[in-house]
């Protein structure tokens, strides 16, 4: 009796186990199927299986396309390099407006960034992060600029720069770019507004022209 009651209580849990593997199965793959999962949002994004929707995100994140990935289908970029091919444009966490090819078999053809190509042939090319920087990468270097200017202006505790959205950067063979200005008194007292450009690779900076002077060269 005892014996039966154990082999009762056994099989009794094995039967519980296999009802929620079973049922964690079917969850996971209704949420594929809802687009709730990564691979099951690329998939509905891009209308193609869910097998090729994970082939697809792993792409994505081989060339660094890796958060909040929003996916739109663009008509205007349909039949770009041939017929049947499908256009998208990505934005993401780390950039915006990048563009994707589909094939009509379900796979990338091509993948850009502005005149850069991340993705061609079956091959990653470049990645996102050789062309972009992180949030943290653009603080940290807007604050050294700052600082590199003040220690050209006259009155340096008059200047004032602007917000983050008047910075502008941009990454390219290794070589960072930013451009912004900022407003300061002269050696008259008077208020002005003088622009500035860097140019920094491997952390140093490698040119700076301020207000139009070139005060580093490459």
């Amino acid at each position: 009796m005892k014996k039966f009651f154990k082999f009762g209580c056994l099989g009794f849990v094995l039967m519980f186990i296999v009802i929620l593997v079973f049922g964690a199965i079917h969850e996971f793959s209704n949420a594929d199927e809802s687009g709730a999962t990564p691979r099951g949002k690329v998939a509905k994004s891009l209308n193609i299986t869910l097998e090729n929707g994970e082939k697809a995100l792993s792409v994505l994140q081989n060339v660094g396309i890796k958060e909040n990935i929003d996916i739109q289908h663009d008509e205007l970029l349909d039949n770009a390099h041939y017929e049947s091919e499908k256009g998208y444009r990505i934005n993401s966490k780390e950039a915006s407006n990048i563009i994707l090819y589909m094939n009509a078999n379900e796979t990338i053809s091509l993948i850009k960034y502005g005149d850069n190509t991340l993705y061609e042939n079956n091959s990653v090319v470049a990645s996102l992060t050789d062309f972009i920087l992180t949030e943290e990468e653009k603080a940290e270097l807007k604050y050294k600029c700052q600082e590199t200017i003040k220690g050209i202006l006259k009155a340096p505790s008059t200047a004032k720069f602007p917000n983050y959205n008047e910075w502008r950067f941009g990454k390219k063979s290794g070589e960072i770019i930013i451009q912004s200005y900022v407003d300061a008194q002269n050696g008259f007292g008077a208020n002005i507004r003088s622009k500035f450009q860097f140019i920094i690779k491997d952390d140093k900076i490698t040119s700076l022209i301020f207000d139009g002077k070139e005060y580093m060269k490459r």
